[in-house]
């Protein structure tokens, strides 16, 4: 699941998870598993894994 921080702490706690690929522009790219460890107050949700892999002839 494709998180987009709200501020520079909130970025870093998600990008220092376990399975978590910081992206850039605040975005973190979290395993969904570890999603329960951060206040979901502090990220907006971007995309979740099926959208990103979604075949453009099913939409």
């Amino acid at each position: 699941m494709i998180l987009t921080a709200k501020t520079e702490g909130a970025f870093c706690v998600a990008a220092a998870l376990p399975c978590s690929l910081p992206i850039g522009g605040w975005r973190v790219d979290v395993d969904p598993d570890m999603i329960e460890l951060l206040d979901r107050e502090d990220y907006i949700e971007t995309s979740t894994m099926e959208e990103r892999h979604a075949h453009p002839s099913a939409a």
